[in-house]
């Protein structure tokens, strides 16, 4: 039965009575759904469940901007082959909480452990950023889809942003004095950036000609900023698995190191996309965000 059958009172009864089933689901085990612990009630980013044949439902605090980000992402790269976005279906709320149906594209994630896979990878999603940052938006600045800005490290007041000038002022004000030199963010082009280009929301789909695509999803923080938050953000990502131990004896455990394997390497490749400028001005962003 198609998603465009059910009422949206019917989507929640059935997204409700899927969340109860365990982690090690159906649901759970095709989507490797591992962020969120099958009994953890997490408001601000909900489980997804998949409604066949085609479509996901997720639910959250927050789903009517994250919803609005993937219509616009979705609109933005639908002419592209570099890679897939998943379609959004519709979008609601009810009693505080949103729930929207997105399209679900069939993939897999990352072969770790095969070193030309994981290679492949980085290479391809260069490509991709490469792409984004060519899709500049002049002076218009904030979530991609207009909303608010979303994610734990805009989490101090989810703002939304009218200009640069507004932007910059958001992290100076979260400085010290003697950290306000790092940022020029009024000086520098805003281009999309995706905000979240880890391994875990990027999908491969392999076709029977073996020919890769990507699928790219979560777009909840996706927005117009300087291309170096998008570096910034995978520095964070990368700097907060080093020095945590390896866990052993436990087969669907793997050490930070390798878990990190590729967004070390994506790292490495686009901050060599930056000017020193741009690369100087991450420390200020970082300590922005460290900040909240």
């Amino acid at each position: 039965m198609s998603h465009q059958a059910f009422t949206d009172d019917e989507i929640i009864e059935y997204y409700e009575y899927h969340t109860q089933s365990s982690a090690s689901s159906f649901v759970s085990k095709c989507l490797n759904d591992t962020s969120i612990p099958s009994n953890t009630n997490n408001l601000r980013n909900g489980r997804l469940v998949i409604l066949p044949p085609r479509a996901i439902i997720k639910s959250g605090l927050y789903i009517t901007d994250e919803a609005q980000n993937l219509q616009s992402a979705s609109s933005i790269l639908s002419n592209t082959s570099i890679l897939k976005v998943p379609k959004l279906y519709r979008a609601f709320e009810r009693h505080g909480m949103g729930y929207m149906v997105m399209e679900y594209i069939p993939g897999r994630h990352l072969h770790i452990d095969d070193e030309e896979e994981v290679d492949w990878l980085v290479g391809k999603v260069v490509e991709v950023v490469k792409y984004f940052w060519g899709l500049g938006k002049g002076d218009i600045v904030g979530a991609v889809g207009g909303g608010r800005c979303r994610g734990y490290w805009w989490s101090s007041d989810f703002p939304k942003f009218e200009d640069k000038k507004g932007l910059e002022e958001w992290f100076l004000e979260r400085l010290q004095t003697h950290e306000k030199q790092y940022l020029r963010i009024n000086r520098v082009d805003m281009v999309l950036c995706h905000m979240d280009l880890v391994s875990r929301n990027i999908l491969i789909i392999e076709g029977e000609d073996k020919e890769k695509e990507v699928v790219v999803v979560d777009w909840e923080s996706a927005g117009w900023f300087p291309r170096m938050f998008e570096v910034a953000r995978l520095e964070m990502v990368v700097s907060s698995r080093r020095g945590l131990p390896t866990v052993s004896g436990d087969s669907n455990v793997i050490s930070s190191e390798k878990e990190m394997k590729f967004e070390r390497k994506l790292l490495e490749k686009l901050k060599g996309m930056l000017d020193a400028d741009e690369i100087e001005m991450i420390e200020g962003v970082r300590r922005a965000w460290e900040g909240v």
